[in-house]
Formats: C-alpha cells, structure tokens, sequence
C-alpha cells in the first residue's frame, strides 16, 4: 500500500507491532506502539482496502482489549475503529482463527466479532474504519451464542460465508455488498479544474456485471460542447502533470466524445458475459479540453473511477 510493505515484528523491546518498510533497511521502521511494554499489540491477518489497513490490535485504551484497529501507515493515523467489547473485554479473540475480508473496492471490511452493547455471540460486523460506520450486520442468533461466520469470499456483489444458525447445521451463507454500504464502483484521486474552477467527476451508471450490456460511463461538470475522451487502463497512476494536476489512469485505451449542452459525455460499456473478467478491476478517467484549465492551460481532468467486474 501506497509503495510500502506492512508487517507486523517483535524487536524484543516493543512486543509484536506493525511494521512498515520500502525494501531498505533506513526505510524499514515501526508504525506505533499501540501499547507500550513487550505485550504483543497485533495479530492476525492484515487487509489493505482502498488505502487503509485493518487488523486486529490491543491498545492501552479500553484497557488492552483485542478489537478491530486501522492504520494509513502513520503513528497519527492508526487508532481503533470502535470499542465494539466496550471495556476491558476484547471483540477479537487473540487466541482463535482471525478473518478480516475486504467489502467491494471502498475502505469497508467484514469482521466476525463479540459485543456486548447490546450482547451478541461471534457474528458479523462490518467497518469503513469510523466509529459509527463499524456495525452490526446481523445477529443470526440472538443473546451471547453466535453464528461464527467465517471463510469469507465475494463474488459479484455478493458476499458468501460459512455460518451455523443454530438450526441448519453449518452451511453456505450470504449478504449483499448492498447490504454492507460496499459498491462495485468507488472514486479515488481529485479532479483537476477548468477555466470557470468546475472539477469534471468520472462516474458510472449502472452495475458492472457480467453480461450486462448497459453498463455506462459518465463525465460530467465539463465544459460544454468540448471534445473529451474517455482514458481507461489496467492500473492507477500518479502521473503528475504540472499545476497540481495528475493522471489517475495508466490509460490503455483512449475512445474520444464531445460533451453535451449539459457538459456531460456518456460512454455505454457492454460487459462480456466472460467468467474470466470476475473480479477484474479496469481504472478510468476523463478529460475535456478547456481552454484556460489548469491541466497543460487547455484541459480539465476528472477524478480516477475503479471498477471491479462483478456478476
């Protein structure tokens, strides 16, 4: 994430900690002590959603108990998500099998975890790394026994688990992403302006799914009647371009347009009804020319759209 490496090492003095490095020795250091002394702080498993980390962490508040932690490679930046065992009790269990698993392509995770306001058994919770967005999703089975979800998998928008109702036995469950807030689309990066300070924004229309031959890419808040493209590619990029702009995209393929009355240009993006794009992520962007916009004085540039190919 972010061109660093995260793990998590005891040096003997701090306990088990996260860690950071750029494949250099200078550049290899601790991110924080969560609490201080030679307890170990983390375990588990480490998830990377859409640049922030999630794992399981005790800290010295409240009082060293194991819950849901997140971190964006800073000291400043690493703190709980919530004290889901509110006081000394921990959500996560340090001593059984952990899972985080990622939710769609924004910064939100699935956990199964223990409360106790109200009082749940093991079930799942999920997180955008904020205090109010780390929740309950359901508690399968109400009071202190719980479904222990677990072998968590996403395929399209949905998200499957294996869990024990208390009726059926252990079986094959699912949730929607819709369910957990989580989307097959999600923004990221900033625009760059035009001559009148408008940031077009890249969006879709629709859900990219497989088969479905309606899918479309928006531009919109460009200038009006302006040649545009469209740039999609493989990977993002930080491609910095002068002026406070950057190019969002690795562009692969470039398909050109002209905005309309309204300063929008659409692109209708038929999905293959192919296995073999499940999953897939493809990046775009959009520019329109400008005269006077800060990309080169002759070009405003939208934000970077992530899309992951669903069912």
């Amino acid at each position: 994430m972010g061109g660093a490496c995260y793990f998590y090492a005891n040096d003997g003095k701090t306990g088990q900690e996260l860690y950071k490095t750029d494949g250099t020795a200078a550049g290899t250091a601790i991110v924080k002590e969560l609490r201080a002394g030679t307890l170990n702080s983390i375990g588990g498993p480490i998830v990377a959603a859409n640049g922030t980390l999630f794992f399981r962490g005790a800290g010295p508040n409240p009082a060293g108990g194991w819950e849901l932690w997140k971190s964006d490679g800073t000291a400043a930046g690493t703190m709980i998500t919530r004290d889901i065992w509110v006081g000394g009790g921990s959500a996560l269990n340090p001593f059984t099998a952990f899972e985080i698993a990622r939710a769609g392509v924004g910064t939100r995770v699935v956990v199964a975890a223990k409360g106790n306001k109200p009082a749940t058994g093991k079930e799942i919770f999920v997180s955008d790394g904020t205090a109010a967005g780390t929740t309950l999703v359901k508690d399968v089975i109400a009071g202190n026994v719980g479904s222990n979800p677990n072998r968590f998998f996403t395929i399209g928008r949905t998200m499957f688990y294996v869990a024990n109702d208390g009726k059926t036995g252990t079986e094959l469950h699912s949730v929607s992403l819709a369910t957990l807030g989580a989307s097959n689309l999600e923004n990221y990066g900033t625009g760059c302006a035009g001559s009148a300070g408008n940031v077009p924004d890249m969006s879709g229309i629709g859900v990219p799914s497989l088969g479905n031959a309606k899918f479309t890419l928006r531009l919109g808040n460009a200038k009006t009647g302006a040649p545009c493209v469209l740039l999609a590619g493989a990977a993002k990029s930080k491609l910095p371009l002068g002026n406070g702009c950057t190019l969002l995209v690795m562009p692969i393929i470039s398909v050109p347009s002209v905005t309309s009355k309204s300063g929008d240009a659409k692109w209708t993006l038929p999905v293959p009804n192919n296995n073999y794009l499940m999953t897939a992520s493809i990046y775009f962007t959009g520019a329109a020319v400008d005269a006077g916009g800060k990309a080169f004085g002759v070009a405003a540039i939208a934000n970077g759209l992530e899309m992951i190919v669903g069912l």
